[in-house]
């Protein structure tokens, strides 16, 4: 299993559920995208721009923070990411050191890129 599938699933968010505990849950996923889609239609919305992360793009297989797409995987809305520049300009894209939790509960709520 690829390590951040496996991140993603891992305890605390996985739990077990028999099938009609998942087909309630797939009930009430089908209500909050129709709840989505009425709201979008009634504000007479196309197309919506939007950050996919929260700063430039991580090291390959480090992105632990999810919170930007995973609405659009919910709502199963296609979605494309265009680049803002070929090159990256020290002068302004200037590294930072990763976050590091003070404790390991504080490392399961903050992204470790």
């Amino acid at each position: 299993m690829h390590p951040l599938r496996e991140w993603v699933i891992s305890p605390p968010y996985v739990k077990d559920h028999d099938a009609a505990q998942v087909w309630k849950l797939h009930e009430k996923r089908d209500i909050y995208r129709r709840e989505y889609s009425d709201h979008w239609w009634s504000q007479n919305v196309d197309v919506v721009l939007c950050p996919p992360f929260q700063g430039t793009a991580s090291r390959h297989d480090t992105a632990k923070y999810w919170g930007y797409t995973a609405i659009w995987n919910l709502l199963d809305y296609p979605g494309a990411v265009f680049p803002t520049g070929l090159f990256a300009d020290p002068s302004i894209d200037i590294y930072q050191e990763p976050l590091r939790p003070m404790s390991a509960a504080d490392g399961q709520n903050i992204s470790l890129c």
